[in-house]
């Protein structure tokens, strides 16, 4: 049962269009989410929606604001429920694409492609491979994607994940299997 009840904890910072501030206003919002799971206005992805827009003001998002909510409302006349979860998630690509520091997507992409794994720590090198795919704007489920984390791995255990009876064909297997490999 969902409650109508006051939303609990800190709300986060008014993002106002600030391109450096986009993943602390992400962090912040998910946080309060979290903080207030069980309550209507952010368990529903249409007011979810609505609740993160409330807390984006000023002349440089104003504008993008409105236009995503009209975006949104037309969805639902024409039959989305306001419950569709992919409400939500097309709200948060479209606001990470629109708000995303151009530059830091392009270094995280280009960092991302030279990334190799250092030593056997097999956990920082995931992380930090997540987190540049993440701001780079790489797709976890494409293929190119797959390849580089692969090709970033050391030679031993690329080799180990490549030759074994069934070889890895997404980047959830092959980190599976290097973890794997290193246990061995």
């Amino acid at each position: 049962m969902l409650s109508t009840g006051a939303l609990r904890g800190i709300p986060p910072t008014i993002f106002d269009g600030e391109h450096a501030e986009l993943q602390q206003f992400l962090c912040e919002f998910e946080r309060y989410q979290i903080q207030n799971e069980g309550i209507d206005l952010v368990d529903n992805p249409y007011k979810q929606v609505v609740t993160a827009m409330g807390m984006m003001k000023g002349k440089k998002v104003n504008r993008w604001v409105a236009a995503q909510l009209k975006k949104m409302k037309e969805q639902v006349t024409v039959g989305t429920l306001k419950t569709d979860k992919h409400l939500w998630d097309e709200f948060e690509v479209a606001f990470t694409k629109a708000w995303m520091d151009s530059t830091k997507k392009q270094d995280a992409s280009n960092h991302l492609q030279n990334l190799k794994m250092k030593g056997e720590d097999l956990d920082e090198y995931i992380t930090e491979f997540e987190e540049l795919m993440t701001i780079g704007g790489w797709d976890e489920k494409s293929e190119a994607t797959m390849i580089l984390f692969r090709n970033g791995l050391p030679k031993h255990i690329h080799n180990a994940c490549m030759f074994r009876e069934k070889m890895p064909s997404t980047l959830g297997k092959w980190q599976e299997t290097a973890h794997e490999e290193i246990v061995r």
